[in-house]
């Protein structure tokens, strides 16, 4: 523990058929991995080292720990999520961290591939102002949250994988009076119409950015 602040990646092992199952509808099982693997990479390479805060990875299933660092050669704490609906994965990985003296925890996912260390960075800042950051995404879930204290009543019992999400979690904030912060609405990429607007994204950045789903959306939409 180098700092105070704790930024969690939520990371699915690399098995064919298990990830990007709505997007392998579209583009198929071999694809949408190979796609899968690439967003996480430039993910990695876009957050995965500061001096600012330090990282974790969390991944599913459990005891794919050893097949997670294989794969991204990760040096850092590598654990297993919790067995459970995403809320209780969230809530298990930010009481583990508050309990190993974190003060301050954001929490991603391997959906958005362009977040980077400067989006983090942000949010930690705002955290020292508001008890929860939530980056909207366009589907209606959320693609970051960060909290400074357990929030268990935010996490349980939401109908998650809706465009209902993110409503009702705001409701909730609403009623606990809890000072929070949007950031910029982003989209994950779930969805074929995801891809899309990721490849027009990436033509208008420099050449070197996100090179690795660069190359693999080139081979997608050729």
């Amino acid at each position: 523990m180098n700092s105070s602040d704790l930024l969690i990646i939520f990371i699915k092992a690399p098995q064919k058929g298990m990830v990007k199952t709505r997007l392998a509808a579209k583009i198929g099982e071999d694809l949408a991995l190979k796609l899968y693997r690439a967003m996480v990479e430039d993910l990695l390479e876009n957050v995965g080292v500061s001096d600012h805060y330090d990282i974790q990875i969390m991944v599913m299933p459990e005891n794919s720990e050893e097949e997670v660092r294989n794969w991204l050669k990760w040096p850092g704490v590598i654990t297993s999520q919790i067995v459970g609906d995403l809320g209780i994965k969230l809530l298990h990985a930010f009481e583990q961290g508050f309990s190993e003296g974190f003060k301050q925890i954001i929490i991603i996912g391997s959906d958005l591939p362009g977040l980077s260390s400067s989006h983090i960075k942000q949010g930690f800042k705002l955290l020292r102002h508001y008890q929860l950051v939530i980056g909207p995404a366009v589907d209606g879930g959320y693609y970051l949250i960060g909290l400074n204290s357990p929030q268990p009543q935010l996490l349980t019992k939401i109908n998650w994988s809706t465009p209902e999400v993110l409503p009702e979690t705001l409701n909730r904030v609403h009623q606990a009076n809890l000072p929070y912060y949007l950031l910029e609405e982003m989209r994950d990429i779930d969805e074929y119409e995801d891809v899309l607007a990721l490849w027009k994204s990436i033509k208008l950045e420099r050449k070197n950015f996100l090179h690795n789903s660069r190359s693999v959306l080139h081979e997608i939409l050729k």
